[in-house]
């Protein structure tokens, strides 16, 4: 990293989803920083606010989503003073996004060369060549063997994990800053996991760029972040280094996150379940963990809970002291 001044910067990002009468809060208060160069992991249960998070920022939220910031800065600059149109600039060339299901970043009537094609002409401008032989070794470069093939093939005739491939070129071909990596590998098997995992790390240090990592999967966490942000009811719940937020979790939440991963991984008869269905606290009134908290005092369910740091790279958002 050549400078201790983040690349993006959040500070009170909230999001609000209104239908009707009925508007959701899906994601509250929510403040980090990631360095140039740095995979910062968004982890947490399915409906913790993780995915929204990453398309606030890149606005890429429905109509009906209202999305405010107190800090929003990339590069020095604001991001929530740029117009709609200096935004989709921005965000084709500088910031880009690798959705959890591929097939919805390709135009289904155009071939996988048109658009990896159309990446780089984003990014270097009109040149007189078409960019194919780029594109052919962007194809190559993330592990497809016949890439002239996939360049002339539509999404549809492509395998998931070949899609995921295929986009992960795209991506690169841009060759931006900051990357929102969602869920990337859902619905993968395990050995084209494991393959993708390296393709976007080995990617991202290539080119430099900065990384906000969602996923629900811890081990995936430890393995490509530099960072972990565990969130839950909207908030970020506990901040630390990936060494000390799975070796010594501050927040009862990752623990439970933690002691579930490992029954997972060691095959254990009966799974660790923690009870209860995740939910939030209405703004103003505890902590959004109370009621699923073994640990839960009156206290908690009444007052906000403090930040608390064991470290000063390494706090938690809860009543317990965490030295």
């Amino acid at each position: 990293m050549t400078t201790n001044v983040p690349l993006l910067s959040v500070k009170g990002l909230s999001t609000t989803f209104t239908l009707g009468n009925y508007s959701v809060r899906a994601v509250r208060d929510v403040s980090f920083d990631i360095a140039r160069g740095e995979v910062l992991g968004l982890i947490g249960e399915s409906g913790s606010g993780k995915t929204v998070t990453g398309l606030s920022i890149l606005r890429l939220l429905p109509n009906h989503a209202d999305m405010r910031a107190d800090v929003l800065m990339f590069d020095g600059k604001s991001l929530a003073d740029m117009s709609d149109a200096q935004f989709r600039d921005l965000r084709g060339r500088r910031l880009a996004m690798i959705f959890q299901d591929p097939v919805g970043s390709f135009n289904p009537a155009k071939t996988i060369g048109w658009h990896i094609r159309e990446a780089i002409e984003r990014r270097a401008g009109q040149l007189p060549n078409s960019h194919t032989e780029e594109a052919r070794n962007l194809l190559t470069d993330v592990g497809i063997k016949l890439p002239d093939r996939v360049l002339n093939s539509y999404p549809h005739q492509l395998s998931g994990g070949m899609l995921q491939r295929a986009l992960i070129a795209m991506v690169i071909a841009l060759r931006p800053e900051f990357i929102v990596a969602d869920e990337p590998t859902t619905n993968l098997d395990n050995i084209v996991e494991r393959q993708i995992l390296n393709l976007i790390r080995t990617h991202q240090k290539r080119i430099g760029a900065s990384v906000l990592f969602v996923t629900h999967d811890l081990a995936i966490a430890g393995e490509i972040c530099d960072r972990i942000a565990v969130m839950y009811g909207g908030e970020i719940i506990e901040i630390g280094s990936a060494n000390d937020v799975l070796k010594n979790p501050l927040h009862p939440y990752s623990k439970a996150l933690l002691a579930a991963s490992v029954s997972l991984e060691n095959r254990e008869d009966y799974l660790y379940e923690l009870p209860g269905e995740p939910g939030m606290a209405a703004p103003g009134q505890g902590c959004c963990f109370a009621p699923r908290c073994s640990f839960v005092t009156e206290r908690c369910r009444t007052a906000p809970p403090p930040i608390r740091f064991a470290k000063s790279n390494h706090s938690a958002r809860c009543v317990l002291d965490v030295e």
